[in-house]
């Protein structure tokens, strides 16, 4: 889902160039959404092995 909206946005760019100056703010403020996801999915992953003991990939295979 990043890198699709990511190619989105940059074909945005390319076809209206008057977005470029505001564009690249919103290209950080999606990568730094997706930390964010990757960071939740890590403590999530913590915290069911501190309870269960078993280990739980969430991002296995992306």
């Amino acid at each position: 889902m990043f890198y699709s909206t990511w190619l989105e946005l940059i074909g945005m760019m390319v076809e209206d160039h008057t977005i470029i100056t505001n564009a690249p703010h919103l290209l950080f403020v999606l990568r730094y959404f997706e930390r964010i996801g990757d960071h939740a999915s890590n403590i999530y992953e913590s915290v069911v092995y501190m309870v269960t003991a078993e280990r739980v990939e969430l991002n296995s295979g992306f």
